[in-house]
């Protein structure tokens, strides 16, 4: 309500209402506009004062039974004896008047020690002080505001933001298709790490907004006693309060124990440890729609992330560089799908083969240098080939070099993100009438071109190319694919 309804209410004038709040005595909540907005709580405090104040009451009692330190008994008694002595003066005052009135004494012969010694006679009884509590009583943990579940789902929805966030960065920016694939302790540590970034931005948001995306959903207000915004001080207090003595820092078991403890303690209206002796005031404001909005927001935060996810897995597939490919754009392709699918091979810069391959190392087997053809400076053609003078030549169904080149050529076609399809490029292997010999085949605007040449050997399939018994020829091998745009991608 407003302070002129609050007026209208009670009977106070609204000076009186501002005085009260300025020697703390109420303490209501104040509105994003500033503006305050007084509770029934309020007026019901003002009409206890209002009540006080008329039995003569002083402002600092009734501040000692607010805060506890004094009885509502004990300060009647107090006061009630201070009241029977003022009375007992009045009346032995208006005795001595009526005496003096009725002597007929003039002023001039007014002698004053008599009367002032029966004015000074004993006529209020000694007061005693009333009796302090045996010891100070602790501050009350109990709140305005306990509502547990809709805490608990408020902060989880903070965090998955901040981990949806996290992942939009490293997939989407970085490419960081490593996120995916990470051991057991880098996630472990990458949580913590999204966990951490949680407690470092609250502060922020609680002092210059006054909510988390997460408290506003659910509409959990967090004000200080007078009803304002948190400092930044008090709230990096509190955030990093939260993360040790409500969540362990995420310690394994530890930090389950720890959460449903301040669970009961939040269903018994107690105030959790981060919040107790603190005078932080926590309430709901009901959004449209209650805590549902909050539920509907926190199931659809959970359903993007996974979208992400799952889309992240879907970019990880598309080549880093895309548009006209020079050579040095070609091989950074090639060497990020050579790192994706665990090939060892990479290209140097030029498009040459790194010194350390592991098929060099292979006895009679020559695998020369990519060949690139360009056109205005872009690579639109490339040709791997592979020799050999072996008795024996065992050549892997998988193509590794050229199913790695394959996907690095994509790069230059106009494909995006569900049109792109790399199973059905590297397959083209395996949909060709002899995968193993010599075919051309066109795949969404790529073509790849196989020639195999052989003598005196035989083609034996997935067994390799055994030598042929019925030639007197030496033993020769070689394979050349060129891949290829079609213009059609």
């Amino acid at each position: 309500m407003t302070v002129k309804e609050l007026e209208e209410r009670t009977g106070l004038p609204r000076a009186n209402i501002r005085y009260y709040e300025e020697e703390g005595l109420l303490a209501p909540k104040r509105l994003p506009n500033g503006y305050r907005d007084y509770s029934e709580e309020d007026a019901r405090t003002l009409e206890k004062i209002r009540l006080l104040r008329r039995l003569n009451m002083d402002l600092e009692t009734i501040r000692l039974i607010q805060r506890g330190t004094l009885t509502l008994e004990q300060a009647l008694f107090g006061q009630l004896n201070r009241l029977e002595g003022d009375r007992v003066s009045i009346e032995q005052a208006a005795k001595v008047c009526r005496e003096l009135s009725d002597s007929g004494v003039e002023y001039a012969a007014l002698d004053p020690a008599p009367w002032l010694r029966e004015l000074e006679a004993p006529a209020r009884p000694a007061v005693p002080p009333p009796a302090p509590p045996e010891k100070e009583p602790e501050p009350p943990r109990y709140i305005a505001c306990c509502y547990p579940w809709r805490r608990y789902f408020a902060r989880a929805l903070d965090m998955v933001l901040y981990k949806l966030l996290f992942y939009v960065i490293a997939l989407g920016a970085f490419h960081g298709y490593w996120l995916l694939e990470t051991p057991p302790l880098a996630d472990a540590l990458f949580n913590l790490a999204c966990f951490a970034l949680t407690f470092a931005l609250e502060p922020f948001w609680l002092h210059y907004w006054g909510w988390t995306p997460g408290k506003w959903l659910f509409g959990l207000k967090l004000r200080d006693e007078n009803g304002e915004k948190l400092s930044l001080a008090d709230a990096r207090e509190r955030a990093w309060s939260v993360a040790w003595k409500g969540y362990r820092w995420t310690i394994p078991i530890w930090d389950l124990v720890t959460m449903w403890r301040c669970r009961k303690e939040g269903l018994d209206g107690l105030a959790s440890d981060w919040d107790f002796g603190r005078s932080r005031r926590y309430t709901v404001e009901e959004r449209p729609g209650g805590a549902r909005l909050g539920g509907a927001a926190y199931i659809a935060a959970q359903v993007l992330f996974f979208a992400v996810i799952a889309l992240s897995v879907l970019a990880s597939y598309l080549p880093p560089k895309r548009g006209p490919l020079t050579v040095e754009r070609y091989v950074e392709n090639f060497n990020y799908y050579a790192g994706k699918f665990g090939y060892d091979d990479r290209l140097n810069r030029d498009g040459t083969w790194q010194d350390d391959r592991y098929v060099l190392k292979l006895s009679g087997v020559d695998d020369l240098d990519p060949v690139f053809t360009l056109e205005d400076g872009a690579v639109t053609a490339v040709t791997f080939c592979v020799r050999s003078n072996e008795d024996f030549t065992y050549i892997h169904a998988g193509h590794f070099p050229e199913n790695m080149g394959l996907m690095a050529m994509t790069g230059a076609l106009n494909i995006g993100l569900f049109s792109y399809d790399p199973d059905g490029w590297t397959g083209l292997w395996e949909t060709a009438a002899e995968p193993y010999g010599s075919f051309t085949l066109d795949h969404r605007g790529v073509r790849i071109g196989q020639r195999v040449e052989t003598r005196g050997l035989e083609n034996m399939g997935t067994a390799g190319f055994w030598p042929d018994e019925d030639s007197d020829e030496p033993p020769y091998y070689e394979r050349t694919v060129t891949i290829s745009l079609t213009g059609e991608g």
